[in-house]
């Protein structure tokens, strides 16, 4: 669980770093798990789109002072 101090910080991380540095540090961890499919879609049409929703929703859930809940499935 993030509290709302912990939201906050997780939203200015996501607005302060480029997608481009976040997918040149993990990129190739994040495409072990799409074996197969082109690397530009994968990043393109799957991570990109998935970091701006993450990104919108932290922001606003910061602004609200709201707790969020974290959970990844891969």
């Amino acid at each position: 669980m993030l509290g709302p101090g912990e939201v906050r910080e997780a939203a200015r991380f996501l607005d302060g770093v480029p997608f481009d540095a976040l997918w040149a540090s993990g990129g190739p961890a994040v495409t072990a798990g799409f074996r197969g499919r082109d690397e530009a879609r994968v990043r393109d049409e799957v991570v990109r789109p998935l970091r701006e929703g993450l990104r919108t929703f932290r922001t606003r859930a910061a602004a609200e002072e709201h707790t969020v809940v974290k959970g990844s499935w891969f």
